[in-house]
């Protein structure tokens, strides 16, 4: 206890809320007396609870939660993620492992993966699948709105398909550099060069790219993932759709479409994922697809081929489907059901 150590004086001292009294008055006394340095500094955390808020009793063993057994079951970083998310640092806590496996699978696996998978994709497309030193993109939007760059010197051109090209966003420069008529004037000039579709892709997010990206808006497509804390991002860009898009100012309206991906129809069939009616009751949107969870799509975001150019995969088929309908097309849904499996294929294991 006497010899100093790595560990000891610490900068916070970690206690349970219980025992503040005797972390906070005697140990620091018997610190003292013993001649060695107090902690800078005490916090003191709330009781882990089970899930349904009862505390933990030795009496109750139903209510333990076993870090061990937890970490067997689950990625260490899951439940990192979740420890450091969902806690009032000071507050009781219930440790509920169905919101373990929802918050890993929606911020995760979700957004993170997907913002991984993306950016992994992108690198793979236009930069031959090396992360560039200084990048295949040379100019950005900012750069074309400040008159730093032509149009044309900032569209990178798609190496598989003619008629389409990419304008990079700016991931370095403040976003206040976007400005209403600085975009009005950019989406303008893309017009002139004849592009018959401007999609401008954004996270929903709240900073001025989100606002800009739908501020111009003909039409929305919502994409959103059937997991609640998804469908609550999506409902809240609809409101600011509804309210500060150039059409609304205007009195007119955006056309919104609903793009459901990640679906599983068997984890929906057995409760553990809101349904396609779940989604599309509390969005209250026109559902133009349902894009069915699918190895093809991590295959696609690593291969840095669109996976809508894989008509053997259901995800591709299904995105095929939802231009279809985005165009006026009346297709039926595909994919939104348990697939039926004989025999051998449940042996195997079945899916694309």
């Amino acid at each position: 206890l006497l010899t100093p150590s790595r560990y000891w004086p610490c900068n916070v001292h970690i206690i349970g809320k219980d025992i503040v009294w005797f972390h906070a008055v005697i140990w620091p006394c018997i610190l003292f007396s013993c001649g060695v340095d107090l902690p800078k500094s005490i916090f003191a955390h709330g009781f882990v609870l089970a899930a349904d808020g009862t505390k933990m009793s030795k009496s109750k063993p139903e209510t333990f939660v076993d870090p061990i057994e937890a970490l067997k079951k689950h990625d260490p970083d899951m439940i990192r993620y979740y420890l450091s998310r969902e806690p009032i640092y000071g507050d009781d806590f219930p440790f509920d492992e169905k919101m373990l496996i929802q918050i890993g699978n929606a911020d995760l696996a979700n957004k993170l993966g997907n913002l991984v998978n993306r950016a992994c994709g992108l690198c793979g497309r236009y930069c031959d699948s090396k992360v560039p030193k200084e990048g295949r993109v040379v100019f950005d939007f900012v750069n074309v709105i400040a008159g730093e760059a032509t149009l044309n010197q900032a569209l990178i051109q798609d190496k598989r398909l003619e008629n389409l090209s990419i304008l990079a966003a700016s991931q370095t420069k403040d976003k206040d550099a976007l400005t209403e008529d600085g975009v009005g004037q950019v989406l303008d000039e893309l017009a002139e060069l004849g592009f018959e579709y401007i999609v401008c892709d954004s996270p929903a997010g709240i900073e001025r790219g989100a606002t800009m990206a739908l501020h111009f808006a003909d039409h929305a497509v919502i994409v959103t993932n059937p997991e609640v804390s998804s469908v609550r991002d999506s409902d809240r860009i609809l409101g600011i759709l509804q309210s500060k898009s150039k059409r609304a100012k205007e009195g007119g309206k955006v056309h919104e479409h609903l793009l459901i991906t990640r679906y599983d129809p068997v984890r929906v069939e057995n409760g553990e994922m809101l349904s396609k009616e779940d989604v599309c009751d509390i969005l209250a949107v026109k559902l133009i697809g349902v894009i069915p969870e699918s190895k093809a799509v991590l295959k696609a975001s690593n291969t840095g081929a669109p996976v809508i150019l894989d008509q053997d995969s259901d995800a591709g088929l299904a995105y095929s489907d939802s231009v279809a309908r985005f165009l006026g097309e009346d297709r039926p849904m595909r994919f939104v059901t348990p697939r039926k499996q004989g025999l051998l294929s449940r042996i195997l294991g079945g899916g694309d």
